[in-house]
Formats: structure tokens, sequence, C-alpha cells
């Protein structure tokens, strides 16, 4: 009975050290996630044309602005009142563009496409 139950321990961990899932790092995660910033960060670039939103590990904070500096480790948004906020590529949470959704832009075109027909036909055709 013991000789079977010591054969059955010793199967049971030869299969579970087979089969064990394998968890890559939270440092290789966190590696990878910052390099993730860096590329975005260094493809928007630095300017007033591009303004992006950071969502921050840190007390859940958010930053808005545009990029005015990148560095290594961090880069600096100024805001629309001209205040820097340094952040620091490995407190971001995530990182977008801000910028005027598709779906907005969409309904006003939609609906300036039928205000003006609503004037055409109000006042009496819009075919001389």
């Amino acid at each position: 009975m013991i000789k079977q139950l010591l054969t059955l321990l010793v199967a049971t961990c030869v299969l579970n050290l087979t089969f064990a899932a394998v968890v890559p790092a939270q440092a290789a995660i966190d590696d990878r996630h910052v390099r993730q910033v860096k590329i975005f960060v260094n493809n928007i670039g630095l300017g007033n044309s591009q303004k992006i939103k950071v969502k921050l590990t840190t007390h859940g904070g958010t930053v808005k602005g545009h990029i005015t500096k990148i560095n290594d480790e961090n880069f600096v948004v100024t805001n629309s009142n001209g205040v820097d906020s340094t952040v620091a590529f490995k407190d971001v949470r995530d990182i977008s563009r801000d910028h005027f959704p598709t779906w907005a832009i969409a309904v006003i075109t939609v609906g300036a496409i039928l205000g003006g027909v609503a004037i055409c036909v109000a006042a009496g055709g819009c075919v001389e």
C-alpha cells in the first residue's frame, strides 16, 4: 500500500513538473511595456501637432498635453496652460493620442449634410 502511494506521489510530481505553466517574470513584462511606451512616444515626436493623454501608475493620475522633450528615462508633457510634467516611462500605465473621436467627426459630417438638405428643401429646392 505504501509502495503504491509513493509511486502515485512520484508520478504526480513528475507530471506537475512536466506540465507546469511557465510564467514570465514581472521584470520582463515591465521592460517590454517600457519599450512599447518609448516607441509610441518617439513615433509621436515633439511639437504641438499631436496631443497625448497619459494615465499614470502612481495615484491614478492623468497628464494631457503635447510632448516637448524626450530623454532616455522620461519625457516631458506640456499642457495647454504651459505647465510641464516630467513623466518616467516606467510610470506610464496607458498612453494614447488625445484627438477628436472618429465617431464624433462622422456624426458632425452627417449632421451638416442633413442640415444642408433641410435648408435646400425649406428654400423651395436646390435645383434651378
